[in-house]
């Protein structure tokens, strides 16, 4: 890349990180944000604002319905808004759910089954699969919930070092991989979750539902054809920067060999695994199965569904605790409570910024302008004709734009699926879109934020294996200029698979 290329990058990198920078802590956004809300209640209720509209009765007719804006800081409102903040906070769709399946995903993550199943999928891979390979399984450690950065990036180096290949090419090839899972990914993670408790919510009263597997189909097929684009780019753009191979030492080769304590604990999660599906199947297929609702069905509504969370959990503790115990990871029954424990422990900041985000998803919905936004965005949005794709795409692109300085998945989503899942529903379309976008959008900038919280440990790879050997800096600004043409074509390949989607009606996941 050039010199001139190279300074622009890093001007807009600079520019995004000092913006992004002055932004607050998500609770102390949400607290601002909260105070805005009541700010605003008590003025555009004094001005009288309100909206009027037709809406389904108790009976199915249509009737007019007028709402109006609701002063939050008049005293009645204060006194309610008191009462209530314990349980905003307690009966929030997002919190229980991911406490739990944090809790059990963390049993197989502390037994270290995610990180042996992974780079045993890499120990033998051929020389010309390498790269996809690389690809697919980094696109899916954030499974491994934050760990999954420093995994992907030391992947990223131990495979190409291993395959006597450039390692610098293999950390921004799993940084950029890394980035890309929270819109692929073969396996459920706790991001499913909490997008798809937000999203539910909101989507219910509009005849929709969301949960954590909407997207399954479309994530699984998205992880091979982002591979297949990670590749594409590794193998033309950054093989051109980085052409010199590296020296196969012995202990890089190493590095992917299975252990005998690892492969015996894989042994004993795949026979667990076996276990899961079989018992799957027993109560998933037969028309009276424990998994079926009273007239036979699967989807959209049976007990599969409504307790969907708890078998992934179930797979995960099962397959966790037989590694753990096949390995030798853990020696007692004591270490999985212990295991569990940690799950909670890692998801504490997120309860944190869930305090404040549901005083104000309270305080904003109480306010009644939600309500009157979604409207006033429906007429606007019927006015100038845009639906379907054009939406989704310019939503994206929106979400793309604030995840530059907003990182945090949950955050954003909190903050903007109260305002356009009932916009958009509103006019037809399906939330399970709108957060697909979301998503979409959540995904293209995450590898050239300054802002990520994984991004100090690719800087700390490529300091680690630069050793000043070659004319590339080890800096955020050189980081982002590099992966700028991964971001774009992860932007084109999500949209053109959600045309796709759309287009043919192809479910985005189970009992869409």
């Amino acid at each position: 890349m050039g010199k001139d290329n190279k300074g622009k990058a890093k001007g807009f990198v600079a520019t995004i990180e000092r913006v992004g920078n002055k932004i607050p802590h998500p609770m102390y956004m949400f607290t601002i944000l909260l105070v805005v809300v009541m700010i605003l209640s008590a003025i555009l209720s004094a001005a009288g604002v309100s909206v009027t509209y037709m809406a389904a009765d108790k009976a199915g007719e249509l009737t007019e319905t007028t709402v109006s804006v609701v002063n939050l800081l008049s005293q009645s409102s204060l006194q309610t808004f008191l009462g209530k903040i314990i349980s905003n906070f307690s009966t929030n769709s997002v919190v229980p759910p991911i406490i739990v399946l944090s809790m059990f995903m963390m049993v197989a993550d502390q037994a270290g089954f995610f990180e042996a199943g992974l780079r045993k999928i890499l120990s033998n891979a051929p020389n010309f699969l390498v790269t996809y390979l690389l690809a697919v399984v980094c696109i899916c450690v954030n499974i491994c919930s934050a760990g999954g950065y420093v995994l992907a990036v030391s992947l990223g180096v131990i495979v190409y070092r291993s395959k006597g290949r450039d390692p610098i090419a293999g950390i921004l090839v799993g940084w950029a991989a890394s980035a890309a899972g929270y819109t692929a990914n073969l396996l459920p993670a706790t991001t499913d979750v909490t997008l798809a408790a937000i999203a539910d919510t909101l989507a219910q009263p509009y005849g929709y539902s969301v949960h954590p597997l909407s997207h399954w189909y479309f994530m699984i097929t998205a992880t091979f054809i982002l591979a297949g684009v990670t590749t594409l780019i590794a193998e033309t753009f950054l093989k051109k920067i980085y052409p010199d191979p590296e020296k196969v030492t012995l202990s890089d080769s190493d590095l992917l060999v299975m252990k005998t304590h690892e492969q015996k604990g894989l042994k004993w999660a795949g026979i667990a695994a076996a276990i899961f599906v079989v018992a799957f199947l027993i109560m998933a297929v037969p028309q009276n199965g424990f998994f079926r609702s009273k007239d036979g069905q699967l989807v959209p509504s049976s007990p599969l569904m409504s307790g969907l969370l708890m078998v992934i959990a179930i797979f995960f503790l099962m397959v966790g605790v037989s590694y753990g115990f096949g390995s030798g990871r853990f020696t007692k029954a004591a270490d999985i409570p212990k295991a569990m424990a940690k799950g909670i422990s890692s998801v504490s900041g997120m309860l944190v910024v869930f305090f404040m985000a549901s005083q104000f998803t309270y305080a904003f919905n109480t306010s009644n302008l939600g309500t009157i936004i979604s409207i006033k965005g429906q007429v606007l949005l019927n006015n100038i004709g845009l639906k379907g794709i054009p939406l989704f795409i310019l939503f994206a692109l929106l979400c793309g734009l604030i995840n530059l300085f907003v990182p945090s998945a949950a955050t954003k989503w909190m903050a903007l699926a109260p305002i356009f899942v009932p916009m958009f529903a509103g006019i037809g379309m399906d939330p399970n879109y709108t957060m697909l976008a979301y998503r979409i959008g959540d995904t293209i900038t995450n590898n050239i934020t300054p802002l990520n919280s994984g991004l100090p440990i690719a800087i700390s790879k490529l300091e680690e294996v630069n050793e000043g050997k070659k004319d590339f800096g080890s800096g955020i600004g050189t980081i982002i200029s590099v992966q700028l043409p991964f971001s774009a074509a992860y932007f084109v390949s999500l949209v053109l698979m959600m045309i796709v989607f759309y287009t043919f009606h192809i479910p985005l996941g189970p009992g869409m």
